[in-house]
């Protein structure tokens, strides 16, 4: 199995909390065209954070009812994601599809698809050995249940040996269409009801932006600025760590010419504020590292924050 750097965007789905390790919802799919009941179950419910050699499995129990039923059912992978209420920043996802899915039990059949979105990481790879997640497809794939009948779908995935962050999410979303190839959105038919537990040492989530905000209406990688004074900019990490030691680079930190720029200490409640130059024109970077002195926490890493000076 190839680990390569990726990165998904994702977007939110609801669902039901409910305790345990048995993690299981159920949703009926009903439209025009399609009535049929699903549950996903997966397993194990813990994982090891920075673990090597760990799998998740999800189980997708389908029922079809008076009719045979045929329907895609799309997956949505779980990504690094952003600090809440942050800017949003490409990263991957802790989880690689782990070949095919199959049926299990029952009779229905996969009769096609793959089709879905795929995005490519635009920061943390860079750093080799250290990116967050893997690069992937969201696919769907089309499905025909028969009549009256029950089947369960399998879905495996791999776990990165890199270390998860400490709010990392890892349940895999699962929407319903008409087929892979339609245009109509995928909509929410159900998921795993709790999370997926977390154990051992996490990365610490590394966040850079500008405070106050900086427009940037087109969304660039890098804000465009004018020359003038020194722009404040406000960093945090989490978990929120205090007198922490945060590194910070001009350049790509694996970069032969990668000397530390600053090095800024976190406040009680695990952030710090400094300013960027923009007295010359072109494009910037800075590049916050950790190196951990704590035993829970491991060393991390983030995407840089960037901006232009016209």
């Amino acid at each position: 199995m190839d680990l390569r750097a990726h990165a998904l965007a994702s977007t939110r789905i609801g669902y039901l909390a409910a305790a345990g390790s048995a993690l299981t919802f159920a949703a009926p799919l009903r439209d025009a065209q399609a009535e049929v009941a699903l549950q996903v179950t997966a397993h194990p419910g813990v994982v090891r954070s920075a673990g090597v050699g760990q799998s998740l499995t999800f189980d997708v129990r389908v029922t079809a009812e008076a009719q045979d039923e045929r329907f895609a059912l799309a997956v949505e992978l779980p990504v690094y994601a952003s600090r809440p209420g942050w800017p949003e920043r490409s990263e991957g996802s802790p989880l690689l599809a782990d070949g095919v899915p199959t049926v299990i039990e029952g009779p229905a059949t996969f009769t096609g698809g793959a089709g879905g979105t795929q995005a490519r990481p635009g920061c943390s790879p860079r750093w080799p050995g250290g990116f967050h997640g893997f690069e992937i497809a969201n696919a769907a794939r089309d499905v025909l249940v028969p009549a009256n009948t029950t089947s369960v779908l399998r879905y495996v995935y791999a776990v990165t040996p890199q270390p998860l962050w400490p709010d990392a999410d890892l349940r895999v979303r699962f929407s319903a269409r008409a087929s892979s190839a339609s245009p109509v959105p995928a909509r929410p038919v159900g998921t795993v009801s709790s999370p997926i537990r977390i154990v051992g040492r996490v990365g610490a989530r590394l966040s850079l932006r500008f405070s106050p905000a900086l427009p940037n209406p087109q969304k660039r990688r890098a804000v465009e600025v004018k020359s003038g004074k020194p722009l404040p900019v406000i960093g945090a990490i989490d978990p929120p760590l205090a007198n922490a030691a945060v590194r910070l680079y001009r350049v790509p930190p694996n970069t032969a010419s990668a000397n530390v720029w600053k090095t800024v200490r976190t406040d009680g409640h695990g952030r710090f504020r400094i300013r960027v130059s923009r007295a010359s024109r072109g494009f910037k970077e800075i590049w916050p590292v950790y190196r951990s002195t704590r035993r829970s926490i491991a060393d991390d890493h983030a995407c840089p924050l960037t901006y232009r000076v016209r």
